[in-house]
């Protein structure tokens, strides 16, 4: 029977202590459960069902990662709870005579129980919905799945058991060296400890505030989508130790100045919350700061995700102008294309459809120049291409792209009559102004007789991540002298034919008619007057089934994925804001009761913690709402390099998720606070 006995001490414990112990196990199953399904997803037969399936595959190993470092971060903090708050009894322990050797047995057999029903119950959640997660990817993913085999995958399991029992096993010897290190008193006191009102660190504060002005700042200047793609995680960075030092040392600061205003602290509703809070500020402000980092990361990966995954159809119809395009692109070494070859590449097109028995509907074409360079006194420097200079394009602020094209080819697709003379340009500005009299290219230059307010979709140039100019000009001839230059300097200079024409069909017909088109090229008799003149031209065959499955396909890991951990965050979220709310509970019982004895009711007992919980409770919520706001526009630059290009809808989406994770956040504070309520009321149940 000696040999139970610290077994039988550890599961009392256990029970003693459900009202702490119940969360943690939750935690640790529900982690474990969410590793295993991501895991179990990424060799799911259902990825290779689909194009962009590998994408796919790569988001939800990456999510598994997350997944199993937020576990280590998120499981060091709520043990370190469990293990201060079983300090009282340990120290008890060690005091009726047991050595530090009867509380490690104690500890490991807690730890033991911890990891079996964790990873037990853990493993059976997740294989229970691995199949349901399964069905939920395919829905978003857009696919059927017509068989329903269940499988299990044994590297999953034995992945997820080795992760979690190397992580169970650090917390437990991280314990154990806590426990050891300390005195039977010092254990008895732990909860007391840290209850000395702390001093306003002002450096602290404004070190905190001079982090989170410089990364609102970054995320307010930066211009190039390129460069937000890097500068958001420097962002991030700040804005979490920020977060941090303004809670602990601001939070400090705004008690003692609540405590300095006579007529607010002076009122037995604010006079014992302001009075408990003070003394345990610090501890109190790096678990509001916590909540505050973990409700923005749900809003930034909510919001974004959705807004690319609900509008994906906004970004199709955006992209196309046509059903179907076709398009060849010349380097800068060919000549101009003459109205005799593009006559001769839409009869190879032509040929194409008739023997496939297609008649192709409301056919556009044109021809235009495109290049790059850095802007700056109305002269756009073509010399530095993708990939020759990368600083270039990462700098964003002076860095565009110009189209040119025919007012011929533009009047005809408009209907429009725009004239420019010789040596003129209509100009459209792209997600950027431009306030100078002319343009400059090296030797070539046009006049601005006018700038235009729309322009329709150009080919596959339509959803470019940088600002862009487009100019109209009056003959495509005058460009021979920019082809002359690209030769010559090997710039960036390339010639571009685009085609895009409608059918009467299926999806399926017109996906299938773009990749025969796709194919022909490369052995159609039409387009051989393309390698006998050996021209050097690439070319794209697309359509709006294609990209939509692509966007389906790509958006919705992505929302998949951005629901699975926003989910894990919301957990934490809610067991911090728990723990935070006995914990104080238990601390502030003592003080309670004494008011009670010396005339406080329960009304004011009532009214002195909603005074306590409000003051702060509400703070990371607001906090969490004034970093989404900053980051937005850093956001949305990086939303624009995946294709998202509707501000209004952006916002829209952002609002409706803010708006729904506050009102979640209430019926946390108020399911919390009624927890705290029967704490300091001795377990009654207030009225």
């Amino acid at each position: 029977m000696r040999k139970f006995f610290f077994l039988k001490l550890a599961v009392d414990g256990m029970k003693k202590n459900k009202q702490i112990y119940v969360p943690y196990l939750i935690t640790c199953i529900s982690t474990v459960a969410m590793f295993y399904i991501l895991h179990n997803l990424s060799y799911s037969p259902l990825l290779d069902m689909i194009r962009g399936g590998g994408s796919t595959s790569f988001a939800l190993a990456l999510g598994k990662y997350v997944v199993a470092i937020f576990s280590v971060l998120f499981l060091w903090y709520t043990n370190s709870f469990l293990t201060k708050r079983r300090g009282k009894e340990f120290g008890l322990y060690n005091i009726l005579g047991m050595g530090k050797r009867g509380l490690r047995k104690i500890m490991f057999w807690e730890a033991i129980l911890v990891a079996l029903i964790g990873l037990g119950g853990g493993l059976f959640v997740g294989v229970l919905f691995s199949k349901l997660s399964e069905l939920c990817l395919a829905n978003i993913l857009g696919q059927e799945i017509t068989t329903y085999a269940f499988t299990l995958e044994g590297k999953v399991f034995a992945t997820t058991i080795e992760v979690y029992l190397c992580i169970f096993a650090f917390l437990l010897v991280r314990s154990i060296f806590r426990v050891q290190i300390s005195n039977p008193m010092e254990l008895f006191r732990s909860e007391s400890y840290g209850e000395k009102p702390p001093k306003a660190n002002w450096i602290l504060a404004i070190i905190g505030l001079l982090l989170l002005v410089g990364a609102y700042i970054l995320a307010l200047s930066i211009q190039s989508p390129l460069a937000a793609l890097y500068i958001f995680f420097i962002a991030v960075i700040m804005v979490i130790i920020a977060t941090y030092f303004l809670f602990i040392a601001g939070s400090v600061v705004f008690c003692k100045l609540l405590k300095n205003n006579k007529g607010y602290y002076y009122k037995k509703q604010h006079f014992v919350s302001v009075s408990s809070m003070i003394y345990r500020m610090k501890r109190n402000g790096a678990g509001l700061a916590s909540i505050c980092i973990l409700s923005t990361m749900v809003l930034v990966m909510l919001s974004s995700t959705g807004s690319m995954y609900f509008g994906m159809t906004d970004i199709v119809e955006t992209r196309f102008f046509r059903q179907t395009e076709f398009g060849l692109h010349f380097n800068g070494k060919v000549r101009m294309l003459k109205e005799e070859g593009v006559e001769r590449l839409t009869e190879g097109i032509h040929q194409v459809f008739d023997e496939k028995g297609v008649t192709p509907l409301n056919e556009i074409s044109y021809i235009y120049l495109g290049t790059e360079g850095s802007l700056e006194n109305g002269e756009i420097d073509t010399g530095v291409g993708y990939g020759e200079d990368i600083s270039s394009l990462m700098s964003g602020s002076k860095y565009r792209l110009l189209f040119i094209l025919s007012a011929e080819d533009y009047n005809r697709i408009t209907g429009e009559s725009l004239n420019p003379q010789a040596g003129e340009a209509y100009l459209y500005a792209n997600d950027c102004t431009y306030a100078e009299s002319q343009l400059r290219i090296k030797d070539v230059s046009w006049s601005i007789c006018g700038q235009l307010k729309k322009m329709f979709p150009i080919g596959e140039d339509t959803y470019n991540y940088l600002p862009s100019l487009t100019l109209i000009i009056s003959d495509m001839e005058e460009t021979q002298a920019l082809l002359n230059q690209a030769e010559r300097d090997n710039s960036y200079v390339m010639l571009k034919w685009y085609y895009g024409y409608d059918l009467d069909a299926s999806d399926e017909e017109i996906s299938q008619m773009a990749k025969t088109l796709r194919e022909s090229l490369g052995r159609s008799e039409a387009f051989e007057f393309l390698r006998d003149e050996n021209r050097g031209y690439s070319y794209f065959s697309t359509c709006k089934p294609d990209v939509m499955e692509s966007l389906v396909d790509m958006y919705g890991g992505l929302f998949f994925i951005g629901i699975l951990l926003s989910f894990l965050f919301l957990m934490a979220a809610v067991l911090i804001i728990y723990y935070k709310q006995i914990s104080e509970g238990y601390e502030d019982q003592g003080r309670f009761e004494i008011m009670q004895k010396v005339g406080m009711t329960t009304k004011d007992i009532k009214g002195s913690i909603n005074s306590q919980v409000l003051t702060v409770f509400f703070a990371p919520l607001l906090l969490a709402g004034v970093h989404l706001a900053f980051a937005y526009p850093l956001i949305w630059k990086v939303l624009k390099l995946l294709m998202v290009n509707n501000l209004t809808y952006v916002i829209f989406v952002t609002v409706v998720i803010y708006v729904a994770f506050t009102l979640f956040y209430v019926l946390v504070y108020k399911w919390t606070a009624g927890t705290y309520y029967r704490i300091v009321n001795g377990g009654r149940k207030t009225k």
